[in-house]
């Protein structure tokens, strides 16, 4: 559910908490939603309406080892404490429709990725090549979700208003969230 930044951002962050450092687990980061079959890959819950991983299926379900499937469940973990996190509050601002259907929040998206990369300090040529691996890690990928991860990584910083994200409640968020994700992963090494 977070956008890519915030997932590059996300494994750095759990990286330096737990010491998972290998490529795999970048690359197992990211192949969440580079599947082509969102609702499967993220192992979305029956009658949930949002990619609410179920993480026990998850986690008898993937066919990957070691730290490439420690670091695909350390993006459904990201996906679910962000929902637990930013998703109701978000609901509650938004009145009519969806704003992940009018496409609303994803311009919101747009401003943030490249401001979250600096912030954080997140080497972009790395993930890049993080991102180009992830061809070679078994799993049937999305060749335009790839493009579209691609772009938005690369994007160049844009100016403007954010609708529904403040940026500096987002990056306190994402502090937060790191000790809740790492703390989870543990169950699952």
């Amino acid at each position: 559910m977070p956008d890519i930044a915030s997932h590059c951002i996300g494994a750095e962050l759990v990286s330096r908490k737990t010491g998972l450092k290998t490529e795999d687990f970048f690359v197992g980061n990211l192949l969440p939603d580079l599947i082509a079959n969102k609702d499967a890959s993220h192992f979305k819950r029956k009658r949930v309406r949002y990619f609410v991983p179920d993480l026990k299926a998850a986690n008898r379900s993937l066919k990957l080892d070691g730290e490439l499937k420690l670091g695909y469940m350390n993006h459904l973990l990201w996906d679910q404490h962000y929902l637990d996190c930013h998703v109701p509050r978000l609901l509650e601002q938004w009145t009519s429709g969806s704003m992940f259907a009018d496409g609303t929040i994803y311009e919101d998206y747009r401003i943030l990725n490249q401001r979250l990369l600096q912030t954080f300090g997140i080497d972009q040529k790395k993930w890049n090549l993080y991102l180009q691996r992830t061809k070679f890690a078994g799993m049937p990928l999305d060749k335009t979700s790839l493009e579209k991860n691609v772009e938005n990584l690369n994007l160049p910083l844009i100016e403007g208003t954010m609708t529904y994200f403040n940026f500096d409640k987002y990056c306190d968020s994402l502090l937060k969230i790191q000790s809740k994700v790492a703390g989870d992963l543990e169950r699952f090494m």
